[in-house]
């Protein structure tokens, strides 16, 4: 199972009230929660499983709003909980943390100022489009990644490096 819901509010924490935070972390956070919790029952009954979770570089630079650092910090945590918890019935849990990629919802940051000093800082040079997820999906979801569990794998560039 693949985890794969963000959304980000674009504003200061100044500008973020209430009603942003918290849909903030309903869609980012706690949807992760629920759906792993609806997978576990399934993975448990057949003795085995493999969740992935979709976080970003954005906790690790401090980059970015405040609450969607905040809810990918939280998935962060949620994958190292089901990992400790789960693995002795079988199932396994990673996350995937991007940075920037060529997507939609990263439009706005890489036309900004801030985006463009964000994807200089990249030490490989580039933006990918977000295959390089997909792949490292693959990889967290075959069998080649039998003995990885409660790590997050970075989808950076380098970008963390700084």
């Amino acid at each position: 199972m693949i985890n794969n819901a963000g959304i980000n509010s674009h504003k200061s924490i100044e500008e973020i009230d209430r009603e942003t935070w918290n849909r903030t972390i309903a869609v980012t956070l706690t949807g992760t929660f629920i759906c792993t919790r609806l997978a576990l029952p399934a993975m448990q009954s057949q003795g085995s499983g493999n969740i992935i979770n979709i976080a970003s570089v954005a906790p690790w630079l401090g980059r970015g709003t405040i609450d969607y650092n905040a809810a990918k910090s939280g998935v962060l945590a949620i994958t190292r909980s089901i990992a400790r918890q789960y693995g002795p019935k079988g199932i396994r849990c990673n996350t995937i943390a991007p940075s920037v990629h060529k997507t939609p919802m990263a439009e706005k940051v890489m036309a900004s100022e801030e985006g463009i000093d964000y994807i200089d800082a990249i030490p490989l040079g580039f933006v990918p489009g977000p295959d390089s997820v997909a792949k490292a999906a693959l990889f967290l979801a075959s069998d080649d990644s039998y003995y990885i569990s409660g790590h997050t794998l970075l989808v950076d560039g380098g970008l963390t490096l700084r």
